[in-house]
């Protein structure tokens, strides 16, 4: 096909449910920190291959488009943005929806994308300073979209939306905005050019506006009632919310504590058996099971694996467990987003107390008594006997 390192590709992508050829890219969603999927294949369409590339990369992330399976598209309040699954004069592919931040969110905060949290090489790139549209004018444009004899047709706005010449000689477009620094002209700009598809004076360029983070939100309701649960509270980087490349908020957009540690009534029913209890009425490959957890090697030790009761299979009821479920039955460890997050012997998340060799959380081993004797009695032929036998509310 002609695939560079670079993942752009100088051939028409066409896949069989998709003539006559108009796929522009293709990733597999949420597939960045998978060495086999993290990866996208861009058709070279001059330069709104950029919008592409940002789009395979949003797949990547987890995000589905716009409108699909979600409220943001044509049939919404919110317009389709750059995940539209193709862009139109009504969609925005400078800009993310709130789907998408949503997708990326929750694509972050499940630790998927943990192989981001390395420091990368720094490269030194020296970005330049000419906008890509006072290097390429719009016939140029044209020329790299359709071939050496294309060029601008005078038709619509440029700044959101390409017409070029095509070689039947017919005014065509890939619904791409024109760069931005392409020259414009409309009834009160003479001469302008163009910057977020939109055509202001020439030379102008509004100052991009850094975020801030707000407030941390009131702590939510605990996970659990006994037994060790988790409450969470965000924050929103909304105070400024960052406009026109302005520089996004470092930090944490979420946290966690420790919650209801004291321990259940004796007798109460394990917590992950509850959740699996609760799909006992949700119909199953059409039929309805009594569900109990099922605890198999290499299973995931956050995701929520129930077995049908009475029969020989298992299956994965939901890709999570709720916040505070213990990760495993012999540890205090307990899943918080789908991950397992350390918990100290205080039950509290994220301590690093431990027990002494006396059992005694928190101890410093001071607080062992040694018990000392003769053991007088013979072995039994043939057998072995009990010397010692551990007291499970004392240390050795």
């Amino acid at each position: 096909m002609g695939i560079g390192p670079s993942g752009i590709a100088r051939y028409d992508i066409c896949i069989q449910k998709n003539k006559p050829c108009e796929t522009l890219g293709l990733a597999p969603v949420g597939g960045m920190c998978e060495p086999e999927r993290s990866c996208s294949i861009n058709e070279d369409i001059g330069l709104g291959t950029a919008f592409t590339i940002a789009h395979e990369i949003g797949h990547t992330f987890g995000m589905n488009h716009d409108g699909i399976g979600n409220g943001c598209g044509p049939r919404s309040q919110e317009t389709a943005k750059l995940m539209a699954d193709h862009i139109t004069m009504k969609t925005n592919p400078f800009i993310w929806s709130a789907c998408s931040r949503d997708y990326i969110t929750s694509f972050l905060d499940s630790g998927m994308g943990s192989c981001l949290n390395n420091v990368p090489i720094k490269l030194e790139f020296s970005y330049p300073t000419t906008a890509p549209g006072q290097a390429y004018d719009a016939d140029e444009q044209c020329r790299f979209q359709y071939g050496v004899r294309s060029r601008q047709c005078k038709y619509a706005e440029v700044c959101s939306e390409l017409w070029c010449m095509s070689k039947s000689n017919r005014c065509i477009t890939s619904s791409i905005p024109a760069a931005e620094g392409t020259i414009c002209q409309t009834s009160t700009i003479d001469k302008g050019w163009c910057y977020k598809r939109v055509c202001v004076a020439y030379g102008t360029r509004p100052e991009g506006i850094d975020g801030g983070w707000a407030e941390w939100s009131p702590w939510e309701e605990c996970s659990r009632t006994c037994g060790g649960g988790v409450s969470s509270s965000v924050r929103h980087c909304d105070s400024p919310r960052p406009t026109i490349g302005g520089k996004y908020c470092l930090g944490e957009r979420k946290r966690f504590r420790s919650c209801n540690i004291d321990d259940c009534p004796s007798g109460s029913q394990d917590f992950r058996a509850i959740q699996c209890s609760d799909f006992d009425s949700v119909s199953f490959r059409g039929k309805f099971y009594t569900w109990r957890p099922y605890r198999g090697g290499g299973m995931k030790p956050c995701s929520l694996n129930c077995l049908a009761e009475g029969y020989n299979f298992y299956t994965e009821r939901a890709p999570a467990v709720v916040d505070g479920t213990p990760c495993r039955q012999d540890s205090l460890d307990v899943c918080v987003n789908g991950e397992c997050k350390h918990v100290g012997c205080d039950r509290v998340l994220g301590s690093d107390v431990r027990e002494d060799r006396c059992r005694v959380c928190g101890g410093d081993g001071s607080t062992c008594e040694t018990v000392e004797g003769l053991y007088n009695h013979s072995l039994p032929e043939e057998g072995t006997d009990t010397l010692v036998q551990r007291n499970p509310k004392a240390g050795l």
